[in-house]
């Protein structure tokens, strides 16, 4: 990163994340931080052997605010996070044989039951997957350098389709 893109990153003493979660908690903050990130379809990797789910993700780093908001810049970080404990996916509206396929994580919803959870990854285009765990089992960690961005995600509410920031 050059020196006039890293003000922010500088002011605020960025940290890579290294987060786990092992309860709803804890599993609600990592995917609030992964909102709005990109996930090529390739980086999904589902080992049945190990009950893993794994994806690479390009994380807008929202925890990073912008000073400057006449000339804002924002970042992103490459980050990879992984599911433990997983006893079923099920996806929808997502083809595995679509490499070139990124998708855009939205939100999620975690559904707790006494002997297992569900947790829906929603993505644009009606995209998700849901995931049967056992328990909570969750890491994140930043695996790069941040990179500087003039983009910031937008989203539309559907009531009145305005544009709303976030």
């Amino acid at each position: 990163m050059n020196n006039a893109n890293n003000t922010a990153l500088e002011t605020q003493q960025y940290e890579p994340l290294r987060l786990v979660a092992k309860d709803v908690q804890d599993l609600d903050i990592i995917l609030s931080l992964l909102q709005d990130s990109l996930m090529p379809v390739v980086s999904i990797a589902h080992d049945k052997e190990k009950n893993t789910l794994s994806i690479l993700a390009n994380r807008f780093c929202w925890e990073v605010l912008e000073e400057n908001e006449d000339d804002p810049i924002y970042y992103r970080v490459h980050a990879g996070f992984m599911f433990k404990n997983v006893e079923t996916i099920h996806e929808k509206n997502i083809d595995q044989s679509d490499n070139t396929r990124i998708l855009s994580f939205l939100t999620a919803h975690i559904d707790q039951h006494s002997d297992h959870l569900f947790v829906y990854l929603m993505f644009s285009d009606d995209g998700c997957i849901r995931l049967t765990l056992k328990n909570i089992d969750c890491t994140l960690a930043d695996i790069d350098e941040p990179w500087s961005t003039r983009a910031r995600p937008e989203h539309l509410m559907p009531e009145n389709d305005e544009t709303l920031m976030l």
